[in-house]
């Protein structure tokens, strides 16, 4: 996502095996998605979120699903917002520390895109 030459944000999607939680038979997997903090609350992650969906169903898929860590609430409640739902979890280890992740998965029939203008 850019406004005017600035990168203001950045999304990857992967074809990977997809975990059991998530019921789809074509899913891709939302592997990162980042908006600048300086463009936070500015109108870019709706427009960067259409661009993925639209690129997910090129790809042939049905659904979106993505892991996020359980102790971001802001990332949380944007995919909520967004119609992803919980459908797993998944823990890793950072060192010795446990951490976990929320797997949440959007069907790509079902979304609507929330989009206005970026604005500086």
């Amino acid at each position: 996502a850019y406004v005017q030459a600035e990168l203001a944000g950045f999304a990857q999607l992967e074809q990977v095996p997809v975990p059991e939680c998530v019921e789809a038979e074509r899913a891709v997997g939302l592997k990162r998605y980042y908006v600048k903090s300086s463009w936070h609350g500015k109108g870019i992650a709706g427009p960067l979120l259409s661009a993925v969906v639209d690129a997910a169903r090129a790809m042939g898929a049905s659904h979106l699903w993505l892991t996020v860590w359980n102790r971001n609430p802001r990332a949380i409640a944007y995919y909520s917002k967004a119609g992803f739902r919980r459908v797993g979890s998944n823990t890793f280890m950072v060192g010795a520390d446990p951490q976990d992740d929320s797997i949440m998965s959007l069907e790509l029939g079902a979304y609507v895109a929330r989009q206005r203008p970026p604005s500086p």
